[in-house]
């Protein structure tokens, strides 16, 4: 039941953004058309000023889950360089939980240990 509220929020964004694109074609005639805000109609404005589609209300993954990742590449040379690791396509620090160990050769680590420094 969990997973058809989270399609039917989706749906319900995308039906809001076609109506208002309908509205706009149909007033596309008039000289100066009154239009709503479009963050009413399943869009919202970015940090760039670019208008994009809003395709859920909630987080895609809260931040403590993504805590929770952890890689389980080999401690043999070259870990954690490439996206097969767990750490890196989630753009995280390895941590304590991870295999790699003292051979963690993720970028992430090492900038997070220059900032503590």
């Amino acid at each position: 039941m969990v997973m058809q509220i989270k399609h039917l929020v989706s749906v319900i964004l995308h039906i809001k953004r076609a109506n208002y694109q309908t509205m706009v074609w149909n007033k596309a005639l008039e000289p100066c058309p009154s239009l709503p805000k479009p963050q009413d109609s399943g869009c919202q404005y970015y940090s760039e000023g670019l208008l994009k589609q809003k395709l859920m209300t909630r987080e895609k993954v809260l931040a403590a889950c993504l805590q929770l990742a952890y890689c389980g590449c080999s401690r043999e040379g070259g870990c954690c360089v490439n996206r097969r690791c767990t750490c890196v396509q989630l753009s995280l620090c390895c941590s304590k939980a991870c295999k790699c160990g003292d051979g963690c050769r993720n970028d992430r680590n090492t900038a997070a240990e220059a900032n503590e420094a």
